[in-house]
């Protein structure tokens, strides 16, 4: 794997871990829902109850 593919796997794996603290950290406390496939997580956590991280 040389360096160019590492460092897009990486960047992509750090973005998505700061989306998945926002979401947790700030969204969720707030009621705040975003578009996509996050929001939609949101909606189905508050009308059901199913947590949308990773336990």
């Amino acid at each position: 794997m040389n360096r160019k593919v590492f460092a897009d796997y990486f960047l992509i794996t750090v973005g998505s871990i700061l989306t998945a603290v926002s979401i947790v950290s700030f969204m969720i406390p707030n009621n705040i829902i975003a578009g996509g496939v996050s929001g939609l997580a949101i909606i189905i956590y508050r009308v059901f109850g199913f947590w949308v991280g990773a336990q």
